[in-house]
């Protein structure tokens, strides 16, 4: 990650939500 620790704990909601959205196509 490019982020910092303290970016990285601001955003985690909206990274979780990528994730999420990125998971699907790299499982399936």
């Amino acid at each position: 990650f490019l982020f910092s620790r303290d970016s990285f704990e601001k955003t985690k909601p909206q990274k979780e939500d990528v994730i999420a959205g990125w998971r699907p196509k790299v499982v399936g």
